[in-house]
């Protein structure tokens, strides 16, 4: 799966693979967050295109990058923004593509194992009133293809539904499961701060996230053994009184029983839940998450790599992390060291401005000793540089005054 993004923000060209778990390193301001917010601007798109282009780069209460042109590569608005996901494997090779600017567009192209080019020219907002078809011939069959900008029909020369030609349907059904509609966020403001919650619609993200651990056991479920296997504690949902709409967040320590609001514990713990709520939900796929290493102690930081490469590989879920943490780095190259995951299910890029202040995303390649060709620059120079500072003055004196 790949992730191709033009002339958005600082991102003049970016072109990036997704394994099950893709960490982006790099200094602050870099461009880490710029690659999340562009699949999530995609994200937009799909979900609601009838509405105008600026609306499409803001996430309220999460935060609002403004319009067009305050997000455009340059300020230029003559650039198109232009955002792809791809998706291809040994049988399969297909795109979907939206482009925001003068001539904005929404496409869907397949190139294996049939040939389909289908492009709608839209102005938004686009409330999907257009269509555009193409005929393909696969296997002595006709099949019609009709895409309205979104979403993508099948029928079979006769008039029916293709749904039993499923080697037709599978290239459609790949891109539609790949694309960002099931994309969430984790930002960093990731901390449950009430006692209890309500079982009503929820108000904000914070609320959303006890909603669901509220309402659905075997989410709680799965939290409560992942922070087992993290922290040695348990967690569970209680209702403030017998039939009330409201309940608790709590968490039980498996050594000493003791019970304790989540309210109450530290913030790394506290974070962890609210993270682990998000990234165990069965209908989301996709994950950006900003900075897991936020309030979590080394040993935590550990364990929590473990768990999300445990996490990708039995529940088929991705993983897209900015991280600055070279503990967090070093965690999953150990798993790969350890024989406990491979090079196909971790990558690691270094994001780092050139001399135009575009982003670049170099790929950070990753033998099966899990070792790092040329090392973790990002985080070696600047400790190198720290050391070399240190022992400087030392050096010098002990020339001076040898003993």
């Amino acid at each position: 799966m790949r992730f191709k993004i033009q002339n958005f923000r600082s991102l003049a060209h970016a072109d990036l693979e997704i394994k099950p778990v893709t960490v982006l390193t790099g200094a602050n301001g870099a461009g880490k967050s710029s690659f999340m917010y562009g699949i999530m601007a995609l994200k937009n798109i799909l979900s609601n295109a009838n509405q105008p282009a600026d609306k499409f780069f803001q996430w309220r209460p999460f935060t609002n990058l403004g319009g067009v042109k305050e997000v455009v590569t340059g300020k230029d608005t003559n650039k198109p923004i232009v955002l792809s996901c791809h998706y291809s494997d040994y049988a399969l090779e297909s795109a979907y593509t939206a482009v925001i600017g003068p001539q904005s567009s929404l496409r869907f192209t397949v190139t294996r194992p049939y040939e389909v080019d289908l492009k709608l020219d839209v102005s938004f907002p686009y409330p999907l009133v257009q269509n555009v078809s193409q005929e393909i011939l696969w296997k002595n069959r006709k099949y019609p293809f009709v895409f309205n900008g979104i979403d993508v029909s099948v029928l079979r020369d006769d008039g029916k539904a293709a749904s039993s030609d499923t080697e037709v349907l599978q290239v459609v059904n790949a891109v539609a499961q790949s694309l960002p509609r099931a994309f969430e966020y984790v930002d960093v403001k990731r901390v449950f701060f009430n006692n209890t919650y309500a079982l009503a619609t929820p108000s904000d993200p914070e609320q959303e996230v006890a909603f669901l651990l509220g309402s659905d056991r075997d989410l709680e479920g799965r939290v409560s053994v992942t922070l087992e296997k993290m922290a040695n504690r348990s967690f569970s949902t209680r209702q403030v009184a017998l039939g009330a709409g409201s309940f608790y967040l709590q968490t039980t320590d498996r050594e000493t029983g003791f019970v304790c609001d989540l309210v109450n514990e530290g913030f790394g713990l506290n974070q962890l839940v609210y993270l682990l709520a998000k990234v165990l939900r069965k209908d989301v796929f996709w994950f950006g998450i900003e900075e897991p290493e936020t309030h979590l102690h080394p040993e935590a930081l550990t364990k929590l790599a473990e768990q999300l490469v445990s996490i990708a590989k039995l529940h088929q879920k991705r993983f897209l992390i900015a991280s600055h943490s070279e503990h967090f780095v070093a965690s999953l190259l150990n798993l790969v060291a350890q024989g406990r995951a491979t090079v196909d299910d971790i990558a690691i890029h270094f994001v780092a401005k050139d001399e135009s202040n575009l982003t670049r995303i170099a790929v950070q390649k990753i033998n099966e000793q899990g070792q790092i060709e040329g090392g973790l620059k990002s985080f070696y120079e600047p400790s190198i540089r720290a050391l070399e500072d240190f022992l400087g003055p030392q050096r010098d004196s002990e020339h001076v005054n040898p003993a």
